[in-house]
C-alpha cells in the first residue's frame, strides 16, 4: 500500500500562495502509468501540481491467484490478485475439522468415539463413565474384605467388572467454622473441622464450587484415605446462613429499577437505575448515610455488607434556566443539570433530545456503547472559559446535529491546554469514541487557544454548513475525517486545517486507519501550517468538491 502524506497540499492551486481564490486557467493534467491503490480501487494519480487529481477509479477485478490447502493445525488461504493494478488479498480457510467414529470405542471405565483420521487415533470426543447397568455380583463384600461385580454398559454394552468397596461408617459430623455464613459465598470458602469415621481419611465439600443460597442442608463427602478399598459416604450438615441486602427507598416524582429490601450475593454487584418522571430530575442520592456524585444510577461492588440508599427527585428548574432541553424520542428523563453542567447518560434505548437557547457551562455525553445518542441544536449557544464545552465520554455511534433553519455557536475560551495531558481535553468539541457532526443547519465553532473539533476516533462532518476557528487544528479525527456534502470554512491561527494522526490497519475490520476523504461542497482552508495534513491518504471527489485553500494566511 502507498503511503502518500500529502504535505505540500499548497502546491494543489498555483494561486493559493497569493491568498486569493481559485481561478480557471488552461492546464492539461497528467497522470503516472502505473496504478495506485487501496483496499477496494484503483486509479492513476496525477503527476502535475494538481496531485489530488486522479482519473480511472475502478474498484479491484479480483482473480484466484493461488490457493493453500488447510490442515487440522493451521489455516489455509486463497490468494486473489486484481487483473488491472498489483493490489492483492488474501482470504483465510478454516482449519480442517476431525471425523469420529459413530460406534464406542471402550476400557474398563469409559466409552468414548475415537478419531478416524490417520494419525489422530489418540483424540476422543463424548468420553464418559461406564453406567453400571446390570450388576451381577460375584463376590459380596464383607467387613474386611472387598467384593467383585460384573456390569454392561447400556451405552456402549462392554462387560466389564469392578470391585465392591468396603461399606464404612461416619462416627461424627465435622463442624463448620465459626463465623457468619453469608448467601453468595461458595461452599470451599467455608471451612470443615473435626469429624471422624471407622476408617482414616477426611471429610470434604460435595461440590465445594455450589454458591450457598440459604439455610438448609449442603452435601459433604467422607473420603477414606484407602479410597481404593473403602467406600465413599455422602451426607448432608445443615449451613445458618446470612442474607445480606440492599434497601432502597425513593422519594416522591420519580421510580427506581428495584424498591424496597434486594437480597444481594455477599462480595456481589448491585446496580440500581433511577427514574424521574416527566419534568423532574434527581436531586440527591444518599448511600449509607452519606450524600454521593449526582447520577442516574448507582453500583454497590464487592458487596459484604447491608446497605441502604435513598434517592429524591426535584422539579427541573425552569424560570431560571438560559436553555429549554426537548425530549424527541428514546428514553425520557436521561439527563441531569447539576450547576452550569448537562450530563446526559443512562440510555436504554436509541434516544434522540433537542437543546435551544443559551448556556454558560458545558455538556457531557456518557450514554454508554448499546445504543445510538443525537442532540439536535436548535438555535444554541455554548460558551466555557473552565472545561471544554462539550465532552463525549462514551457513546454508539454519538452524533452532533445543527437542525435546518438554525444558527449554533459553541465557544471554548479556556486558555491553551496542554494537549499531552490526558486528563484534560484540548478541544471545544472533544470525543472518546467515533462523532459525527451532522446536519443541515449552521454551526459555529470558536476555540481561542485550543482544537476546534477533535475525535480520538473517526470524525465525520456531514451535509451542515460549519465554520471553525481556532489555535491549533480545526477539524481533527485521530483515525480519520471524512467530510460529505457540507460546506465549510476552517482557520486554523497555528495550526492545520483537517488532520489525521494514525496509520495502522484494524485488527478485527483490517480498516485502513489515517485516510481523509472529502466528497463534495465548498470549503475554504484557511492554515497557518497544512490545510490537509493526513497520517495515510487524502482522497477528493474534484467532480463535486470546490477547495479554496490559503496556507500561512488565515483570518
Amino acid at each position: 500500500m502507498i503511503k502518500r502524506i500529502f504535505l505540500s497540499i499548497l502546491t494543489l492551486f498555483v494561486l493559493c500562495l497569493a491568498g486569493c481564490n481559485i481561478v480557471s486557467y488552461t492546464h492539461s493534467h497528467t497522470y503516472e502509468e502505473g496504478w495506485t491503490y487501496d483496499n477496494s480501487y484503483h486509479w492513476h494519480q496525477s503527476t502535475c501540481e494538481h496531485n489530488l487529481i486522479f482519473k480511472d477509479k475502478a474498484k479491484h477485478d479480483f482473480r484466484q491467484v493461488d490457493k493453500v490447502e488447510p490442515t487440522f493445525e493451521d489455516e489455509g488461504y486463497i490468494l486473489y490478485g486484481c487483473t488491472v493494478c498489483d493490489y492483492q488479498k488474501q482470504v483465510a480457510i478454516n482449519k480442517l475439522e476431525h471425523s469420529y467414529s459413530s460406534e464406542f470405542y471402550f476400557d474398563d471405565q469409559t466409552h468414548w468415539c475415537q478419531c478416524t483420521d490417520s494419525g489422530y487415533e489418540n483424540l476422543k470426543i463424548n468420553e464418559e463413565k461406564h453406567d453400571d447397568s446390570n450388576e451381577v455380583i460375584i463376590k459380596p463384600a464383607t467387613t474386611t474384605e472387598t467384593g467383585l461385580a460384573q456390569y454392561t454398559c447400556s451405552k456402549c454394552n462392554h462387560t466389564y467388572q469392578k470391585t465392591l468397596l468396603i461399606s464404612i461408617s461416619v462416627t461424627s459430623l465435622p463442624q463448620v467454622e465459626d463465623r457468619v455464613i453469608y448467601a453468595g459465598e461458595l461452599l470451599e470458602s467455608v471451612v470443615l473441622n473435626g469429624g471422624s469415621a471407622s476408617v482414616s481419611g477426611h471429610f470434604e465439600w460435595t461440590n465445594p464450587k455450589e454458591k450457598i443460597t440459604s439455610s438448609k442442608q449442603y452435601s459433604v463427602s467422607f473420603i477414606p484415605d484407602e479410597n481404593e478399598k473403602y467406600d465413599i459416604i455422602d451426607f448432608e450438615i445443615n449451613l445458618d446462613v446470612t442474607q445480606l441486602t440492599v434497601t432502597v427507598n425513593v422519594g416522591d416524582n420519580g421510580s427506581a429499577s428495584n424498591v424496597g429490601v434486594v437480597n444481594v450475593d455477599y462480595d456481589g454487584t448491585f446496580k440500581v437505575n433511577f427514574i424521574p418522571n416527566t419534568g423532574y430530575q434527581v436531586e440527591s442520592i444518599i448511600v449509607d448515610g452519606s450524600e454521593v456524585s449526582l447520577a442516574q444510577s448507582y453500583t454497590f461492588t464487592g458487596i459484604k455488607s447491608n446497605h441502604t440508599i435513598f434517592v429524591s427527585f426535584a422539579e427541573v428548574p425552569t424560570t431560571n434556566l438560559t436553555f429549554q432541553i426537548e425530549y424527541i424520542s428514546g428514553t425520557a428523563n436521561a439527563y441531569t443539570i447539576n450547576g452550569n453542567t448537562i450530563t446526559f447518560n443512562n440510555i436504554s434505548a436509541d434516544s434522540v433530545y433537542a437543546i435551544s437557547g443559551t448556556l454558560d457551562g458545558n455538556i457531557i455525553i456518557d450514554t454508554g456503547n448499546d445504543y445510538k445518542f443525537d442532540l439536535e441544536l436548535t438555535g444554541f449557544t455554548l460558551s466555557s472559559s473552565t472545561t471544554n464545552p462539550i465532552m463525549v465520554l462514551s457513546g454508539n455511534e454519538v452524533s452532533i446535529t445543527a437542525k435546518n433553519g438554525y444558527q449554533n455557536y459553541i465557544y471554548d475560551n479556556r486558555e491553551l491546554i496542554d494537549s499531552t495531558d490526558t486528563t484534560l481535553y484540548s478541544a471545544a468539541i472533544y470525543s472518546l469514541v467515533d462523532l459525527e457532526i451532522c446536519g443541515k443547519g449552521e454551526l459555529t465553532v470558536e476555540s481561542t487557544n485550543n482544537n476546534g473539533i477533535h475525535t480520538k476516533d473517526d470524525l465525520q462532518v456531514k451535509n451542515l454548513t460549519l465554520s471553525v476557528k481556532c489555535s491549533d487544528n480545526c477539524l481533527k479525527g485521530n483515525d480519520g475525517v471524512e467530510i460529505l456534502s457540507a460546506n465549510t470554512t476552517l482557520i486554523a491561527t497555528h495550526g492545520d486545517c483537517i488532520k489525521s494522526t494514525n496509520s495502522h490497519i484494524n485488527a478485527t475490520t483490517l480498516n485502513q486507519k489515517g485516510t481523509i476523504s472529502i466528497n463534495g461542497g465548498t470549503h475554504n482552508l484557511y492554515a497557518a501550517c497544512d490545510a490537509v495534513d493526513s497520517s495515510y491518504d487524502i482522497l477528493i471527489d474534484t467532480e463535486t468538491t470546490t477547495l479554496n485553500i490559503y496556507t500561512d494566511r488565515y483570518s
